[in-house]
C-alpha cells in the first residue's frame, strides 16, 4: 500500500481533505471531462464559431437563416445549462476565471442569431453614418473571438489525443506523486492563462482596428441630386450618369445593384444592375437621398413634368415643397464573401497557434521544472521512506493485519482501474503536497536571497546622518569535488605529532586568555604579538606540517608588521586582531578539522596580511581622489589588491618566504585561496556576501547544525570545493569587522578608534575640497547612532546568519547582542536631560528599536540550549 511522508509538525488529522462536495457532484464532474462530452462540446463550439461565417461564405438565401438561428440557439441553450450544471458540481467554478471566460464565450453566441441581434443591431437597416457600420463590425467580430474563450476549457481534450495522452501504465499508476500532479496544474494553468491572454488580444483588435468607410455612394448620390434639380436636365442625362456609375464599381467587389432617381424636371429613371440569383439581405445595402423643392419654383416653370409633379408629388412631407428621392442600392456580397473567408482562416490559425502554443508550452514547464522538482521531491520522498522504514521494523509483525492490507490493496487497484477516485490516494496527495508546500517555501526563501539587492532596508527609526552613511557606505550599484579522503579525519588530527617547544609562549599573557574574546591585542608590544601569532600557528601543527623555517617565519612577521603603517585603526594591532578572530572562529567550531592544513595555513596567512600598507582611507577616498592605486586598479578593490600585491612581495623575500617548501600545486592552491578571501574584505561586496551566507543557511544549515552537534563527524557539504572557499572567505569577512561581537570595553575602544580615522580622511577631504563621506565629519558624528546602525544593518544580518550555521559560535550572537544594547543605553544617557525635564521623543522611538533588536537576537539563547560538539583529544593536548 501507497506510503505517505507526513511532513513535520503535521498529522492525517490537520490537513484538510481534498474534496468537500459530495460524490454524486464529483461523479458527475468526472463524467463531463470523460471523453465523450468533450468531443460533443467541441463539434458543437466549432460549429458556433465556423456557422455564420460559412453561411455568409456560401452566400445561403435568408429562407435558410432559420436553420442557422435553430442550432445556433440550441448551442446557446446548451452551453448554458453545462455551466450551470458546472456551477453545481464542480468545486470553484463559479466565480472562477473560467466561469467568467465562459459567460463571455457563451453569451457572444447571442450577436449570431439574428433573432436576438436584429433587435440591437439592426443589419438590413438603412445605414447612413460609418461610425455605426464600423461598431456593428467590430461587435460581431469580437462576439465571434469572444467564443474562443471556451476552447481554453476544451484543451482539456488534448490529453485524448495520441500526442499528449499519457501511456495506460502511467495514467492508473496508483503512486504517481503529488508533486507531479500539482506540477502538471501549474503547466495547464500557465498555458490557459497565456492562452487567455492571446484571445482577449484577438478580441480587442477588432475594436482598435479602422475600417475605411467608402463614401462613393453618397457622391454619387449628391451628383445624381444636382443633376436631377437642374430645370435643363433630360432623361439621357440621367441614363448617362448612371451608365458612368455602373462603370465606376463594375471592376469593383461592390457591384451597382438598383438605381432610382425623381427629377421634376424629366421623367423618373429606374434601373437594375448585375442581377444576382441568391441575394442576402445582409449583403444589399441601401442609400436613400431626397431633397426639396418649393411649390412655387415648380408653378413658375413651363416644364410638363414640373406641373405633374405639382400634382403627384409628395407635399405631405415638407409643406410648401415638393420631395423628390434618389435610391441607390449596392450588393457587398463579395466583400462579405472575403471577410468571411479571412474570419475562418484566422479561427483556424488562433486554434492552430493555440494548441501548438500550449503543447509546447506544457514540455517547456514540464523540462524546467516539473522535471527538476519532481526530482527533488523524489529524493525527499526516499529520506522520509528511510525513517518511515525504520519505524516500520520496529512494529511487531501481524499476519492478520498484514491480510488486510493486502485485501485493502487489492480493493483499491480494483477501484483505480474502473475509474473511481481514491480518497486515500487524495489524502495521500494532500499530504505530500503540504511537503511539497513546506519545500517550495524553503526555495522561495533561497530565491529571496539570491536576488542581487544590494540597499539596506533601515529602521523607520534611525537617525537621518546613520541612514545616509549606511546607504551610501554599505550600497551598490571551481566546481570540482574534493576527494573526502584528502580531508582529516577528527581521528587522523588527534595523531598529530606536537612539539611543546613550537606553542610555548613568552609573552604574558595566558592560553585561557588567548583562547577566549577578552584577549587584547592593544596590551601587547609587535614583538609580542608575533610570538602570540607563532604560537596560534604552532598550536595548529601548521609550521611543523609545511617545513617552515623559524627563521623565515619570524622575519616574515617583522617585515609584515613593518609593512602596516602606523595608522590610528588600519595596524598591525589590527591585523593580528582579525587573525585571531579567524583563528577563534577556526577553533570553536571545530573547522580545523574540516579544512585541509594548507587551506588553515592560508587563511591565517590571509587574515594576517589582509589590511597591510593600508593608507588610513578607504577606497571611495582613492577613487574620488583620482588616486594612483584606484588609477591602477581601475577603481575596483583598489585596496584589497594593493594588499595582496604588498603580501605576495613579501613572499618574494627569500629571508621570509614561509611557502618555500610548498609544492608547485600547494603555493598555486594556497595563492588562490588568499587572494580570494582578501579582495571578499572589500565592503562593496558585503550585502552580496549576505545573501550567499543566507542562501548557504537554507541549503546546507541542517548539515553544519548536526556536525557542530556532534551528531555526524563530516560536513558533507563541504565536500565541495566551492563551498569550502565561500566559508573561508566568509570567516575572514566577519573577523574584519567582529567589532561589534567582541565584548563591549574592546568593541568601544575599536569604535573610538575607528571613527578616529574616518575623521581624519574626512579632514583630509576638506582640505583636498572633496566632498566629505559620510560618517567623516567630525563635528556631525553620533558615536552610538553610528555603531547602532552599523551593527543593526551591516554586521547583525551576516553574523545572524552565519551562527546560524555555525551554532557553536552562539557567544558571538550573545556579544553582538548585549553591545547593542550598550550602545543603545549609552545614547538613552545622552538623550535624558540632566534638569530631569522630559525624553525626547527619539528616546522612545530608540527603546522601542533595543526591544525590537532583542527580539530579533533571542535565537542565541535557543542555540545556547542546544548539544554542543565535544572537543578532541586534539584541544585537550593544547
Amino acid at each position: 500500500m501507497r506510503q505517505t511522508v507526513i511532513p513535520e509538525g503535521m498529522s492525517k488529522k490537520s490537513v484538510a481533505p481534498k474534496h468537500t462536495q459530495p460524490k454524486w457532484q464529483r461523479k458527475i464532474n468526472k463524467e463531463l471531462n470523460k471523453p465523450l462530452p468533450q468531443l460533443f462540446l467541441s463539434a458543437i463550439l466549432m460549429l458556433s464559431l465556423f456557422m455564420a461565417e460559412s453561411w455568409v461564405l456560401g452566400n445561403a438565401p435568408d429562407s435558410t437563416n432559420v436553420i442557422l438561428n435553430s442550432i445556433l440557439l440550441a448551442i446557446f441553450i446548451i452551453f448554458c445549462l453545462e455551466m450551470a450544471v458546472l456551477c453545481v458540481v464542480q468545486e470553484g467554478y463559479l466565480w472562477s476565471f473560467f466561469f467568467y471566460m465562459d459567460i463571455i464565450g457563451t453569451f457572444s453566441i447571442v450577436l449570431d442569431i439574428s433573432w436576438i441581434a436584429d433587435t440591437f443591431i439592426p443589419d438590413g437597416a438603412i445605414q447612413r453614418q460609418g461610425s455605426v457600420i464600423r461598431a456593428t463590425r467590430a461587435a460581431k467580430l469580437g462576439a465571434r473571438y469572444g467564443r474562443l474563450l471556451r476552447l481554453l476549457r476544451l484543451m482539456k481534450l488534448t490529453q485524448f489525443l495520441p500526442c499528449f495522452a499519457r501511456s495506460e501504465e502511467e495514467e492508473y499508476e496508483p503512486t504517481m506523486s503529488a508533486i507531479k500532479k500539482v506540477s502538471e496544474e501549474l503547466s495547464n494553468m500557465l498555458s490557459m492563462r497565456t492562452a487567455a491572454l492571446t484571445m482577449l488580444l484577438v478580441i480587442v483588435v477588432p475594436f482598435l482596428s479602422y475600417t475605411p468607410t467608402d463614401y462613393s455612394p453618397a457622391s454619387w448620390g449628391t451628383n445624381f441630386k444636382v443633376m436631377a434639380k437642374n430645370e435643363s436636365v433630360t432623361f439621357w442625362d440621367i441614363s448617362n450618369l448612371a451608365r458612368k456609375c455602373d462603370n465606376f464599381y463594375t471592376p469593383k467587389d461592390t457591384q451597382l445593384l438598383y438605381l432610382y432617381v425623381e427629377s421634376p424636371y424629366t421623367s423618373t429613371f429606374e434601373s437594375e444592375y448585375h442581377p444576382r440569383k441568391v441575394l442576402r439581405s445582409d449583403n444589399r445595402q441601401e442609400f436613400e437621398y431626397w431633397y426639396d423643392i418649393p411649390v412655387s419654383t415648380l408653378a413658375a416653370s413651363g416644364n410638363p413634368y414640373a406641373q405633374q409633379a405639382l400634382l403627384t408629388g409628395d407635399t405631405t412631407t415638407a409643406p410648401g415643397f415638393v420631395r423628390f428621392e434618389v435610391n441607390i442600392h449596392m450588393d457587398n456580397t463579395i466583400i462579405n464573401q472575403q471577410s468571411a473567408m479571412f474570419g475562418i482562416l484566422l479561427i483556424v490559425l488562433v486554434i492552430v497557434v493555440l494548441v501548438g502554443f500550449t503543447a509546447s508550452y506544457s514540455s517547456v514547464v514540464n523540462k524546467l521544472v516539473v522535471q527538476p522538482l519532481e526530482k527533488m521531491m523524489g529524493t525527499l520522498r526516499s529520506s522520509a521512506m528511510l525513517m518511515i522504514n525504520s519505524l516500520k521494523d520496529l512494529e511487531t509483525a501481524n499476519p492478520e493485519e498484514e491480510k488486510k492490507e493486502a485485501e485493502a490493496a487489492a480493493a483499491k487497484k480494483a477501484r483505480i482501474e474502473a475509474g473511481e477516485s481514491d480518497s486515500d490516494d487524495e489524502e495521500d496527495d494532500d499530504l505530500e503536497a503540504a511537503q511539497l508546500e513546506k519545500m517550495v517555501a524553503k526555495l522561495a526563501r533561497i530565491v529571496k536571497h539570491v536576488i542581487p539587492n544590494r540597499s539596506i532596508e533601515l529602521d523607520e527609526n534611525v537617525d537621518k546622518n546613520t541612514s545616509n552613511w549606511l546607504a551610501q557606505a554599505y550600497s551598490t550599484g571551481h566546481n570540482a569535488k574534493k576527494n573526502v579522503q584528502n580531508i582529516r579525519t577528527i581521528g587522523e588530527v588527534d595523531a598529530i605529532p606536537l612539539n611543546p617547544a613550537d606553542i610555548e609562549l613568552t609573552c604574558k599573557i595566558t592560553k585561557e586568555v588567548l583562547n577566549s574574546w577578552e584577549f587584547n591585542v592593544m596590551d601587547f608590544t609587535h614583538t609580542d604579538l608575533n610570538d602570540i601569532i607563532t604560537f596560534m600557528f604552532s598550536r595548529l601543527n601548521l609550521l611543523t606540517e609545511f617545513n617552515v623555517p623559524k627563521a623565515a617565519f619570524r622575519s616574515f612577521l617583522n617585515d609584515i608588521s613593518g609593512l602596516y603603517i602606523n595608522n590610528t585603526y588600519h595596524n598591525y594591532q589590527h591585523g593580528c586582531d582579525v587573525c585571531h578572530t579567524t583563528y577563534r572562529l577556526i577553533m570553536i567550531p571545530q573547522l580545523n578539522v574540516v579544512f585541509t592544513p594548507l587551506e588553515v595555513f592560508s587563511l591565517l596567512v590571509g587574515a594576517l596580511a589582509h589590511d597591510v600598507g593600508h593608507p588610513g582611507i578607504n577606497n571611495l577616498f582613492l577613487v574620488k581622489s583620482k588616486h594612483e592605486l584606484a588609477l591602477k586598479h581601475n577603481d575596483r578593490s583598489p585596496l584589497e589588491n594593493m594588499h595582496c600585491v604588498v603580501l605576495y612581495e613579501t613572499l618574494q623575500k627569500k629571508d621570509s618566504n614561509i611557502f618555500v617548501n610548498l609544492s608547485e600545486s600547494e603555493w598555486r592552491e594556497s595563492r588562490k585561496i588568499i587572494l580570494t578571501i582578501i579582495l571578499g574584505t572589500d565592503m562593496s561586496h558585503h550585502f552580496e556576501q549576505i545573501s550567499k551566507t543566507q542562501v548557504f543557511l537554507e541549503v546546507h544549515g541542517a548539515d553544519t547544525q548536526a556536525f557542530c552537534a556532534g551528531g555526524k563527524d563530516v560536513i558533507d557539504c563541504m565536500s565541495d570545493d566551492k563551498n569550502r572557499m565561500f566559508i573561508m572567505e566568509l570567516i575572514l569577512h566577519c573577523s574584519d569587522i567582529s567589532n561589534p561581537f567582541k565584548p563591549y570595553d574592546l568593541c568601544a575602544k575599536w569604535a573610538d578608534l575607528v571613527v578616529e580615522e574616518f575623521c581624519l580622511q574626512g579632514d583630509k577631504e576638506k582640505s583636498l575640497g572633496l566632498e566629505v563621506s559620510p560618517m567623516c565629519d567630525r563635528d556631525a558624528i553620533s558615536l552610538c547612532n553610528m555603531q547602532m546602525g552599523f551593527i543593526e544593518f551591516v554586521v547583525a544580518p551576516l553574523i545572524i546568519a552565519f551562527v546560524n550555521i555555525l551554532p557553536s559560535l552562539y557567544e558571538v550572537g550573545a556579544n553582538m547582542r548585549e553591545n547593542f544594547n550598550q550602545w543603545g543605553q549609552r545614547r538613552l544617557r545622552e538623550l535624558t536631560p540632566a534638569d530631569g525635564s522630559p525624553r525626547p521623543e527619539e528616546a522612545t522611538k530608540l527603546e522601542e528599536r533595543l526591544a525590537k533588536f532583542k527580539d530579533r537576537m533571542h535565537f542565541v539563547t535557543v542555540l545556547q540550549s542546544l548539544p554542543q560538539r565535544k572537543r578532541s583529544s586534539f584541544f585537550k593536548q593544547t
